[in-house]
């Protein structure tokens, strides 16, 4: 990420046209040219879609299956989450460390 303020300095400072700026970087002029539009932007704002669920519903989710760990996603997607999918309710699980299983039932005989 560097390469982001150099790209910043010679544009704005010293005047470089973007495709002398990829060259002397090193880089393509696409990179160059999105880098210096998204320069108004915060650099940490995503374009992809919102999420569903918040932190909030992320931990309940997290909570209520470490409390029972025999509850499966469709389980927890239709007590939580109704407006969110399955898979949703799994990635949210994913991302916090969880494994995608259930454990199993012993049984000796």
């Amino acid at each position: 990420m560097e390469f982001r303020h150099a790209i910043y300095r010679l544009y704005d400072e010293e005047h470089v046209l973007e495709r002398k700026i990829a060259q002397m970087l090193g880089l393509s002029p696409s990179t160059v040219h999105y880098w210096i539009i998204r320069r108004g932007e915060s650099a940490t704002t995503k374009s992809g879609r919102p999420r569903v669920t918040d932190a909030h519903t992320d931990q309940n989710l997290y909570e209520a299956s470490r409390k029972d760990p025999f509850l499966s996603a469709v389980d927890l997607q239709k007590e939580w989450t109704p407006a969110c999918s399955v898979d949703t309710v799994r990635n949210r699980l994913k991302q916090k460390g969880l494994k995608c299983r259930t454990p199993a039932l012993f049984n000796p005989f």
